[in-house]
């Protein structure tokens, strides 16, 4: 008698026995002195087995590769490959009755020395018989191993159904996982990612991702039929290749509407085995790499934390809740001021505690609303009162750092030390002014019938002169030659009438307006990093200063830059299509001077995202 194909030691010794007519356990006795020591694939027993039953090395090494044979600790080889023995080793025995029946069926007048059992059906996660087209059953469940592999004595307590059809699997339809599992298990050759990887570890992690993509029924209450739906719904994602994981989890994370992590609540399984079960066997650090690079990019992770056994070395994403407990800022108050930055779309459907955003790219912009105070701290930073500090902000001598409506906190401290080192750099010595009528600014531009803003400008181009009375460095201290102003503006007045009209540039909330911006800091920062030239000048209309950008500063940026608000106006796609098209793109904002400008993209790279995607200008 030769052995099956793919079959176990004890059943091929349990035939062997059957066709003797004795017990199997009392045959073992008999050929090797212990039925455990051939249990056990104990290398003498094996080699008096081999000899008995004139098998040659490589029947009795095929027979010992699909039974599994002891490794070390709680590993089994099997296939060639080190497996974790409970993969294998179950007090549940399962096989195909209809290949059962099949063997019976070729010796009718001894069916028990011909059923055998094969070994692909120990795996856990194989759950089909390929040949038939059905699940596996539990033929018998035992907790003492010698009787649970007696094989002769258990396939003969069920022959009756086994041979009826009573106990069929139910059919199924082969899935791709049935079909890869069975060709590795044959030895044959892998493609893809995959392949280096372990035969069980790749079907475990295809049954642990698959639990989280098959939406629980009443077949879940039989773990072969749930295990069949799992490994094949994981296996139709992972064959695809890591990015379709990894994308997998993305999309997850944007559609999910319940509270917490999306992967962790989702994919409970996965993440438990991952971290926990899994964690000191390293043929899965491929697949815990995988999950934890997706949550780095899901979740709002905090630097040092740790995620399936490693730490974050600086945080990649901010939710609103996360920002809001490092700002100090609340998470009502701080998420207008986010989506006014450009952190997050108006549109955004996601609660607050997965709202995420890049933690790198937008650290200034968290950092500033961090910064942001009410108007009497800004008042206090000046040194002005209500209505002295009312009237720098009408005239846009500054500008608060948000235009969110109803917000409180609006500007920036640093804003105030700045206007105040311009106001000081231009300083006379009291001494040197004794003797001239010297007013407040807010008091000369009253007296002069002008604007505050025409007055810091006349004082900031060096025109009038100015210095300080008590309350050194507070804006209510600063005076002006009253005399000097007013022939200063006389003088100015004149020249304005004489100008001949010309093309003019826009002042900075125009010119915001104009790129889709609403946050005036946002410009500003335009205006810092040197992108945007202005210079403040009357306006004829409300006869009140203001910053204007040069018109050759706008001709400069609308031929090297495109934001998503000018994508709109020129080529008419909606934010949120450019804004996936960008990101999907991979494409950085542009930088200058290593100052991220959030928002802002090099046009022939835009353009060129837009041509792919078949957008049109339509303004020229």
């Amino acid at each position: 008698m030769m052995p099956a194909d793919r079959e176990t030691l004890p059943s091929f010794l349990s035939r062997l026995a059957a066709e003797k007519n004795v017990e199997t356990q009392a045959f073992a006795q008999d050929l090797a002195g212990s039925y455990k020591r051939l249990l056990n694939g104990e290398p003498r027993a094996i080699e008096e087995l081999k000899s008995w039953a004139r098998l040659s090395d490589t029947s009795c090494n095929e027979v010992l590769s699909w039974t599994g044979v002891f490794d070390a600790g709680v590993r089994t080889m099997f296939r060639g490959e080190s497996v974790i023995s409970r993969s294998l080793r179950s007090p549940v025995v399962r096989g195909c009755p209809a290949c059962l029946r099949e063997d019976a069926n070729a010796r009718p007048f001894a069916p028990l020395t011909a059923m055998a059992m094969r070994g692909h059906w120990q795996l856990l996660e194989v759950s089909a018989c390929n040949r038939h087209a059905r699940l596996l059953v539990p033929l018998w469940e035992e907790q003492e191993r010698s009787r649970r592999l007696d094989m002769q004595a258990r396939l003969a307590e069920r022959l009756p159904e086994i041979l009826t059809g009573g106990l069929d699997g139910e059919e199924v339809e082969l899935s791709a996982f049935d079909l890869w599992i069975d060709a590795r298990l044959e030895g044959r050759a892998d493609e893809g990612w995959l392949a280096p990887i372990g035969t069980s570890w790749v079907a475990r992690f295809c049954d642990a991702l698959g639990d989280g993509l098959v939406a629980p029924t009443t077949a879940w209450e039989d773990p072969i039929k749930r295990r069949h739906l799992t490994c094949a719904a994981g296996y139709d994602v992972a064959a695809k290749g890591r990015e379709a994981v990894r994308r997998l989890f993305l999309e997850t994370a944007t559609a999910w509407k319940e509270v917490g992590d999306p992967i962790k609540r989702r994919f409970v399984r996965l993440f438990s085995y991952l971290d926990v079960h899994w964690r000191d066997h390293a043929e899965v650090d491929v697949f815990r790499d995988l999950v934890r690079e997706a949550m780095f990019e899901i979740s709002p992770i905090g630097a040092g934390e740790l995620v399936l056994g490693r730490p974050l070395a600086e945080r990649r994403l901010h939710s609103v809740v996360t920002a809001a407990a490092a700002s100090g800022v609340s998470e009502n108050r701080l998420r207008p001021l986010l989506v006014e930055g450009g952190a997050l779309s108006a549109e955004d459907p996601r609660p607050d505690a997965r709202a995420t955003f890049d933690a790198p790219r937008y650290a200034r912009l968290l950092a500033d609303i961090a910064q942001l105070v009410d108007d009497k701290a800004m008042r206090n930073a000046l040194g002005a009162t209500a209505v002295e500090m009312r009237a720098l902000e009408c005239d846009g001598v500054l500008v608060p750092r948000t235009f969110v409506e109803n917000s409180r906190i609006r500007w920036h401290p640093a804003d105030a030390e700045r206007f105040l080192a311009k106001l000081s750099g231009r300083l006379v010595s009291p001494a040197s002014a004794a003797g001239e009528t010297w007013v407040p600014i807010h008091r000369a531009q009253t007296r002069a019938g002008i604007s505050v803003g025409r007055v810091i400008a006349a004082v900031l181009d060096g025109h009038v002169r100015v210095t300080w009375a008590d309350g050194e460095g507070r804006y209510s201290s600063f005076r002006v030659e009253l005399a000097e102003l007013r022939r200063h503006v006389e003088a100015e007045d004149r020249k304005a009438s004489d100008r001949p009209a010309h093309l003019e540039g826009a002042s900075l909330s125009a010119f915001g307006r104009e790129i889709g911006w609403r946050d005036a800091a946002r410009v500003m920062r335009l205006v810092e990093t040197g992108v945007l030239e202005v210079s403040m000048v009357l306006n004829p209309r409300t006869q009140r200063s203001q910053w204007q950008v040069a018109p050759e500063s706008l001709a400069a940026f609308r031929q090297r830059f495109l934001t998503f608000g000018m994508v709109a106006t020129e080529f008419g796609i909606e934010t949120l299509s450019s804004r996936a098209w960008v990101a999907a793109a991979n494409v950085e904002p542009a930088s200058i001077g290593g100052v991220v400008l959030d928002g802002v993209y090099p046009r022939p790279v835009f353009e060129k995202i837009l041509a792919e995607r078949g957008a049109v200008r339509r303004v020229e």
